[in-house]
């Protein structure tokens, strides 16, 4: 168990390491036990549905356009507000509120990389204070979700989106550290100054600066090796 020092001495060695931003993944990093869309398709009755998507894009049998365009549809008729209400602060990883309050105290952004939904992405962030820089983007007709996608998100989205805000903030992007755990965070590993891979797939593990498994958000970085943060 950390003590409140030893959480400031990881804030402390993450400045000093000259990092600007932290970007994090939400299923399997942020959401440890139950992705978003699960939560959210168990309130609408269709997980068994939903989870035939999700273990066939974990195994790289489909890609995200279909799995986004199949689970879309389910959302019609309804308010983005009313499928949030199945999300609460007990599905982050323990640490993930009190790090991300850290880390902007100390000047260092917080960003969330999806490639699932824009909206659950912007719920997150809300409850970190972040931003959001990628998420599949749904269309709205008087605040009613229509089951049609507007624009789509893949792994290069996530890059391409951390790119841009780097642009606009002048930041490098070796200069960022993402944290994942799947398939999706792969790209964006490659391009970023720091990988942190956190209770993740071996090909995740294989491309990360450094690999765990924990329970605590907060034990990922402290059981990173001084040279790696």
């Amino acid at each position: 168990m950390l003590t409140q020092q030893g959480k400031l001495e990881i804030i402390k060695r993450i400045g000093q390491g000259g990092w600007k931003a932290v970007v994090f993944d939400i299923d399997g990093t942020l959401f440890p036990r139950s992705s978003a869309d699960q939560l959210i398709f168990s309130m609408l009755g269709e997980l068994d549905f939903m989870k035939r998507f999700e273990e066939d894009y974990a195994t790289g049998k489909i890609d995200n356009d279909v799995v986004a365009v199949a689970l879309a549809a389910h959302f019609t008729g309804h308010k983005v507000n009313e499928l949030t209400t199945a999300l609460s602060h007990n599905d982050f990883i323990e640490g993930a509120i009190e790090l991300s309050q850290a880390l902007r105290q100390a000047g260092i952004a917080v960003l969330v990389a999806t490639v699932t939904y824009r909206f659950i992405a912007d719920w997150v962030a809300l409850q970190l204070k972040g931003e959001v820089i990628s998420g599949v983007e749904l269309e709205e007709r008087a605040g009613i979700l229509t089951g049609n996608i507007t624009r789509h998100a893949h792994a290069i989205n996530k890059t391409n989106g951390l790119k841009q805000w780097c642009s606009k903030n002048h930041i490098a992007m070796d200069e960022c550290i993402a944290i994942g755990d799947s398939r999706s965070d792969l790209h964006i590993f490659d391009n970023v100054g720091l990988s942190l891979a956190i209770n993740a797939s071996d090909d995740a593990r294989r491309a990360a600066t450094f690999a765990g498994d924990f329970d605590n958000l907060w034990q990922l970085f402290a059981d990173a090796p001084p040279n790696v943060i």
